[in-house]
């Protein structure tokens, strides 16, 4: 293995384990959303009856006025046990949606973008390979020359001597032939220098182009890992939703702002918040979106179980991400 293919494994790598400390790191805020709100519902049972009293009257009447307008946005088309988690996660579901849309589109444009790359890096190794054989083949060539022009010399040289030669008589003829060798060595020599000169911004385009799609597979690695952090959040944290519930989720959303419109019962919200803050509950806000659980014992006891199993969810999904890191670090 290259030290560029060493050092583009320990990025990847590196990348890989911050991937798996994020869901970690997802999974733990997720945990804790849920302790709260099963530590919620222990203390309600130790709730003295004026604050059991209390938190049921706020709840009774945040939920009446819920009901109505809920009904008569949703026409029966969704149930308010459907639309709950859905209206909870609201904000989150759609950003994550968005992100996903996003993420898939650049994954797409970034994919194009390297086939290209790959294809002119692959053209220029074919041209840089060519001028390379080009280069080799007129430096044959010139040291041929230069060789054969060196030997010629010596023996005009030799033939001078030994044949006793006058000098007047093989100047001219001597001088024709070195000064023909001198330029044929010349153009040997330019075009040598030509090749080699091609060879060389063939190999700087394409160092060019490695680094590029170097940088492209590091932006691809990057959302590939974004894409694959939002798609798992989906189907581990939003798996509860049932595909039915998906299909009416642009319908729970018009329902929903028609709700968050609603004065009377942001009114009311706040009330019902404040109450439970009152009675030292940890996560009163997500009893806006469960408050039947309040006063309604079994929905309670279901609300208890529902989120017990969330949480097993969540924590063996969390282990395989540790274990991952744990492997990496080992590695």
């Amino acid at each position: 293995m290259s030290t560029e293919e060493r050092l583009s494994e320990i990025e990847y790598q590196k990348k890989r384990m911050e991937l798996n400390q994020r869901f970690v790191e997802m999974y733990e805020d997720e945990i804790s959303y849920i302790l709260e709100q099963k530590e919620d519902i222990e203390a309600m049972e130790r709730l003295s009856d004026e604050e059991a009293r209390l938190l049921e009257e706020e709840s009774r009447k945040y939920n009446r006025i819920f009901a109505r307008i809920f009904y008569d946005s949703a026409g029966g088309r969704v149930s308010d046990e459907e639309f709950f988690p859905l209206w909870e996660r609201e904000e989150e579901i759609r950003q994550g949606l968005s992100r996903i849309h996003s993420l898939e589109g650049e994954k797409k444009q970034i994919e194009k973008e390297i086939s290209a790359q790959g294809e002119e890096e692959v053209e220029l190794k074919k041209k840089e390979k060519e001028f390379h054989g080009k280069f080799i083949n007129r430096r044959a060539y010139f040291i041929s020359m230069l060789v054969m022009a060196l030997t010629g010399a010596g023996l005009c040289a030799a033939a001078v001597l030994y044949f006793e030669i006058a000098l007047t008589v093989s100047l001219w003829p001597v001088a024709v032939a070195v000064l023909g060798a001198v330029m044929i060595l010349l153009i040997l020599r330019a075009r040598q220098h030509k090749a080699a000169d091609r060879k060389k911004m063939y190999q700087m385009v394409r160092s060019h182009k490695e680094t590029s799609v170097r940088r492209l597979q590091s932006e691809y690695d990057t959302i590939v890992n974004d894409l694959e952090f939002c798609q798992e959040k989906y189907q581990v944290l939003f798996g509860y939703i049932s595909e039915e519930q998906w299909k009416l989720f642009e319908f729970c959303a018009k329902v929903a702002a028609e709700l968050n419109c609603s004065e009377e019962l942001m009114v009311q919200r706040a009330s019902f918040v404040s109450a439970m803050e009152k009675c030292g509950m940890r996560a009163p806000k997500a009893w806006c979106y469960y408050p039947k659980a309040i006063y309604d014992i079994p929905k309670r006891i279901n609300r208890m179980e529902w989120l017990s199993r969330r949480q097993i969810i969540c924590e063996q999904a969390m282990v395989q991400h540790e274990r991952a890191i744990r492997n990496n670090l080992l590695a």
